[in-house]
């Protein structure tokens, strides 16, 4: 029988993330009502419990590296004795995590496993959209408020941050600085009153600190030439905070100073923030590209150099501006190095094909790394703004993903969304099912995945399988595992095989994109926010290992063959139907009654057959679309019979994938359902699956009338805008 723990750490051994992790593992003992006794290398041995303890070493080995740590347990007595070596007190806080989590689970000392950890990647951050004074303005976003100026919501999100081991916490906004300080030289520019300023300023200092105790870094990422409300009224200049962010700005030298201020004020009173992040683009377009970087170096990297500590920089690079601009200017910037510049990985949707196909503003130039940069590492951004209400989980995915991107230039990832806040959970409908509080609570496998795996790509899915087991019972853990993977994939099929963009142009989950490309990019698709068959039919794809629709007509009409490294879209079609059709097997044979916590689990199960019915309308629609192309070339009479049996096959799957989420889902407010520049005057938009079912009717329509509709496909692929 455990009798609880004898903890001996080294002087060396101390330190925020291990006196932090430390009181986890005290409370993991405390819920089985165990005791823990703390005592530093000078403490005598006799004054040790007697009985089956668990007897823990803490100690530094510089050798380790950052983060990496060893755990290295023994039976002794009918215990155990458990030695701990970390790099860094935050190797030996992973150490520690790992152990409170196998004693939270009833493990027995003689079970106890051993552990090691080196990390993969140096930056492994989480975005994190703040609400006020957001990029974007609409309820989905508003709506988090409240919740996130409660440090018990960040509490809890931190706490999840520390055991996946992501290590960074980035915050991103429009401007943030009226709510940090007054401004010594622009009191004006606050005008919050002392009271409410020192809320926010507990606010923030608790925030940092919290952060700080998890081995976590925090980063504050702004737009460049903005103004607080208070400071654009009292100068009447720069209008435009709470307006659309794009578009050109207003630029000049009490702007510049403001801002320049701002930032070494904020880097002084706030010792605990790691580091800061200027975005470019948004209000500079009146600028050039090399003004815009002249901006930021003469008014961004002045205000942290004039501060009174060195911090950490991210640089924001999209692919608009001349990496050898961005290059020379960090060459001569005299920030502290290396500097961790950003680049969008497939633009906002990473959670697409691996291979990095494009990224923000346009095709991939290797520039930015060729040569190998001297001062500055690249971290990928994985924006998902694809999936928001239905649990993913990919881990394969991720890894290959990790793996692929993996270079000497390139020190991690960001891993967050734009449009969507992981506070408030506005989607689930309230019931016995949820055991959560907060919506990042409710995606806790896609956390999972992505932060142990950024730490250890070569991590197995064992860890997740085992984690699956000790929420639904280990009976389950391995063909729920096996059936979310497999119903996971549609949303990186449709994302690498329909070629999208910015933010807008896909929303994989609800088979949406509400934004048009090519000539008219800027506007927004009021007629149908639904990817029309006709639209499916004619796009590009992202990944350059699919064939489009287009593509593969005009291969038939020539008589070719694919080529055997490249899918078709029939081929995509028999992908997403074994993979349904495997998971829906999986997971009928899952008995929920008999699980520790059966109705979340039928939530969850509900999620992953979700997913299966998009996967199965997607195969339809592709088959539909091939079939009708193939009609309208002359290649088939029948096709468009073909086209209409298969759309009306989706239909049916489309069906079921309302009956199944209208139990567990609201209408939900979406920010892509709405003008980008007119984006409150939408936000009577709630998007639900049901709420779509008459545009999936329109593709049958759209099938049965292609020969007389001046939109339809041709064989050369040019159709108009539908």
């Amino acid at each position: 029988m455990n009798t609880g723990a004898w903890i001996e750490r080294a002087s060396d051994s101390a330190g925020d993330p291990v006196d932090w992790a430390l009181g986890e593992l005290r409370a993991s003992f405390a819920a089985r009502h165990l005791d823990m006794t703390i005592a530093d290398h000078t403490a005598h041995a006799a004054a040790r419990p007697s009985g089956p303890l668990l007897q823990i070493r803490l100690g530094s080995a510089d050798q380790l590296g950052p983060e990496a740590f060893d755990m290295h347990v023994e039976p002794a007595g009918g215990g155990a004795r458990v030695e701990i070596q970390g790099g860094d007190g935050r190797g030996i806080c992973h150490a520690l995590l790992d152990l409170a989590t196998q004693v939270r689970r009833g493990v027995p000392w003689s079970a106890i496993e051993p552990a090691r950890g080196r990390p993969h990647f140096s930056f492994r951050a989480l975005k994190f959209n703040l609400p006020w004074c957001s990029y974007r303005a609409h309820p989905a976003l508003d709506m988090h408020t409240d919740t996130c100026r409660d440090l018990a919501f960040w509490q809890r999100l931190l706490d999840m941050l520390a055991y996946n081991r992501f290590n960074a916490l980035t915050l991103w906004n429009l401007h943030n600085w009226h709510v940090m300080i007054r401004p010594t030289e622009y009191p004006d520019a606050c005008d919050l009153s002392d009271e409410q300023l020192e809320q926010w300023r507990a606010f923030w200092q608790a925030l940092f600190a919290m952060a700080r105790q998890r081995g976590i870094e925090t980063y504050l990422l702004n737009w460049n030439t903005y103004l607080s409300p208070a400071m654009a009224r009292r100068y009447d200049a720069c209008r435009y905070l709470t307006d659309c962010p794009s578009g050109d700005g207003d630029d000049d030298e009490l702007i510049r100073d403001y801002n320049r201020r701002c930032i070494t004020q904020v880097i002084n009173e706030y010792p605990d923030l790691t580091g800061l992040g200027t975005s470019l683009g948004e209000r500079m377009s009146h600028l050039t590209a090399p003004q815009r970087q002249q901006w930021v170096q003469e008014v961004v990297y002045r205000g942290v150099l004039e501060a009174d500590r060195p911090i950490r920089f991210i640089q924001r690079a999209p692919f608009t501006i001349d990496p050898a601009i961005t290059r020379d200017s960090l060459k001569r910037s005299g920030l502290s190095e290396p500097v961790i510049v950003e680049l969008k990985f497939n633009w906002s949707h990473a959670h697409s094909t691996p291979e990095l196909a494009l990224t923000h503003g346009g095709p991939v130039d290797d520039a930015y790394w060729n040569p190998t940069p001297e001062n500055y590492l690249i971290a990928w951004m994985a924006r998902n703004e694809d999936f928001f209400a239905l649990r993913w989980a990919e881990p394969d995915f991720i890894r290959n993903h990790i793996l692929t991107n993996t270079a000497d230039h390139v020190c991690g990832y960001f891993v967050g969304s734009e449009c969507f806040i992981p506070a408030v959970d506005y989607m689930q409908k309230d019931g016995g099912h949820r055991t959560w509080d907060y919506a990042f609570e409710r995606q806790w496998l896609f956390y999972l995945a992505w932060g142990r795996l950024l730490y250890e790509p070569h991590t197995g899915n064992e860890l997740f399988e085992h984690e699956l087991g000790v929420r639904f019972g280990n009976d389950a853990a391995t063909p729920l595992l096996d059936a979310w993977m497999r119903a996971s994939r549609m949303p990186l099929h449709l994302a690498s095989f329909f070629g999208s963009t910015w933010d807008f142009t896909l929303y994989s989950e609800g088979f949406l994109s509400t934004a048009r490309t090519g000539r008219d990019a800027e506007t927004f698709d009021d007629a149908s926010p639904m990817i029309t068959l006709a639209e499916l039919m004619d796009r590009p794809t992202l990944d350059p290992a699919m064939i489009s629709t287009r593509e593969w007509t005009a291969m038939q009409k020539r008589g070719g063959a694919a080529p055997a490294e490249r899918t078709t879209p029939l081929q995509l079609a028999e992908m997403l139907e074994a993979d349904a059709a495997a998971a829906l097997d999986r997971i009928a044979g899952i008995d929920t009654i008999r699980s520790p916590r059966a109705h979340t689990l039928q939530c969850e199960l509900a999620d992953i057959e979700a997913w299966c019915h998009l996967s199965l309308y997607f195969a339809s629609k592709l088959r539909a679309g091939v079939a009708l192309a193939a009609h309208l070339g002359g290649l088939d009479d029948g096709g468009r019979d073909e086209a209409v049996d298969h759309l009306h096959d989706a239909l049916a799957h489309w069906d079921r994938l309302i009956a199944i989420t209208e139990v567990w889902y609201k209408p939900m407010p979406l920010v892509h359902v709405g003008d980008q520049n007119h984006i409150r005057d939408r936000t009577d938009r709630l998007f639900h699956w049901a709420n779509l079912r008459g545009r999936v009717e329109d593709d049958i329509t759209f099938a049965l009338n292609a020969e007389s509709q001046d939109a339809a496909v041709s064989m050369d692929g040019a159709r108009g805008e539908s």
